[in-house]
Order: structure tokens, then sequence, then C-alpha cells
């Protein structure tokens, strides 16, 4: 039997996921992607962990600021969620046209997220195609609102 990537992926994708989108500063602008690898890694001290692709362009500037805040997605907040995830020009030049504010570290905060968490790197786990990016959390606050999830490649809402 021969493993077949997009079948995995397709099976990977039966599990329901929330969707974050991943900040921080490159070069003195804005950066971000989408990630729904997010996950808590301890309470004490807190630690949290989102995976990042080897060829994201934002891991060089995880590393290079030395913070990253995850900004779980409202269910009104697919176009930002999508706009991050995709290669457009926007990402890069307007960030989405997400309205944010900086917490603690600097990291951009997207206005009107159901959660967020701002974090100094804590380490780097190289791993496959990807890194494990842990983060120390520093700060983070919730707002109310249905998250936005993602499974069976499709964006949907959980109602609240």
């Amino acid at each position: 039997m021969t493993f077949d990537s997009l079948e995995f992926r397709r099976a990977l994708g039966q599990f329901v996921t929330g969707v974050t989108v991943v900040t921080t500063i490159s070069e003195g602008k804005p950066a971000g992607f989408t990630a729904n690898a997010f996950t808590s890694v301890s309470l004490d001290p807190p630690l949290a962990l989102v995976c990042i692709g080897k060829k994201n362009t934002s891991l060089k500037a995880i590393q290079t600021s030395g913070f990253f805040a995850v900004n779980v997605m409202a269910k009104h907040q697919q176009d930002v969620a999508v706009c991050f995830a995709s290669t457009t020009p926007e990402k890069y030049t307007q960030f989405c046209d997400a309205e944010y504010s900086a917490q603690l570290t600097g990291a951009p905060v997207i206005n009107g997220c159901i959660a967020w968490f701002d974090c100094k790197l804590h380490s780097l786990i190289d791993s496959g195609d990807h890194f494990i990016v842990i983060g120390e959390v520093a700060a983070f606050g919730t707002n109310p609102g249905a998250p936005l999830v993602f499974a069976q490649g499709k964006y949907t809402a959980l109602q609240n």
C-alpha cells in the first residue's frame, strides 16, 4: 500500500478545528497567517503552540521579533481568515484590512476576535515540513461571540 498524502489530508479534515490568525511584526509592519493547528501546552507556565510551515514567510518574522499573537476568529471574520490563508498581496501590504491593537508584546491583536493570546517565543521544534512554535503567554483576553471553525475543507460557525 502506498501512502496517499491527499487522502491523509482529507482524513485529517474530518477533525473540526478552530480557526486562528497568528500575527507578528515583520520589518516594522504587521504580518500574519491563518492556522488551525493551535493548542494549549501548559498552565504553569502558561504555554501554547501553533504549527507553521517551513516555507511560511511569517516564520522568520516570529523568530526575529521574538513574539506573536494567536487570534481566535469569530464567525463573522471568515473573510479575514481566508485573506490570511492566501498569498494575496493585500495580506502583506494592507494586513487584510484587519483592524488591530498591540498588547503587551507588540504583536497585533485583531479587533473582534473571540480570544487572543499574546506570546513571547519560547521554543521552536523542527517537525516534518513544519515547525512547532511554542509561546509563553504574556497576556490574553476574550470577547463574546461564536467561533469560526473549519472541517471537511470548509469554514462554518458554531452557534452560541
